[in-house]
């Protein structure tokens, strides 16, 4: 019996492995240029580039529906629709929610971010974490970057003629968009800001 001629797949590439140092360090990276990331966010957010920049150590996750690795461009959107944020436990200001984990169903939860005002980490827990979980895991899945690939099934109906057979070329509908790194969206950045100063 003939399969269907082809397929659709979406390639999404797998975050890499980093290892406690790296998050660490990227942590640092993305907390001590928090403020001049907020300032040019209309800026990133405009471009796919650096919409798309990956952030490992932005996470949302829910015990039983699982995690997702949050992009720059949608910790903005969330951001700047005060979905993602919370008060400072230390002043009262605007924490920026970078990670938060818990239960969507007995709302036990707790979430670590970064106050630009104190210039700390801090954490502390929602009162609705459906309010915090459900907007950010529908952006960053609406956001998605992947790419959409039309792949061709062999045509040889007996496995040993399968073995020989060349697949038929495979077609892109939709190219996954190359994005920046971190640090090369903060030297950016600062090379932007340097050259306004002059």
């Amino acid at each position: 019996m003939r399969n269907k001629d082809s397929y659709v797949i979406y390639v999404k590439d797998a975050m890499p492995d980093r290892t406690h140092d790296d998050l660490e360090n990227e942590w640092r990276l993305l907390t001590e240029n928090l403020r001049l990331i907020i300032t040019n966010s209309k800026m990133i957010i405009g471009q796919k580039k650096y919409f798309h920049t990956p952030v490992a150590v932005a996470s949302i996750n829910a015990s039983f529906l699982g995690s997702r690795n949050i992009s720059l461009g949608v910790l903005l959107l969330l951001w700047n629709d005060g979905l993602l944020k919370d008060k400072c436990p230390l002043c009262g200001n605007d924490a920026f929610i970078i990670k938060a984990s818990g239960s969507v169903l007995i709302g036990k939860n707790k979430w670590y971010g970064y106050c630009i005002e104190c210039n700390k980490g801090v954490c502390g827990k929602s009162r609705n974490y459906l309010c915090v979980w459900r907007p950010a895991f529908d952006l960053e899945r609406k956001y998605s970057n992947y790419a959409i690939i039309k792949r061709y099934n062999l045509t040889s109906e007996k496995w040993f003629e399968r073995l020989k057979e060349t697949r038929r070329s495979d077609e892109v509908y939709k190219k996954k968009v190359n994005s920046s790194t971190l640090n090369e969206l903060i030297n950016h950045l600062k090379t932007l800001s340097y050259s306004q100063q002059i």
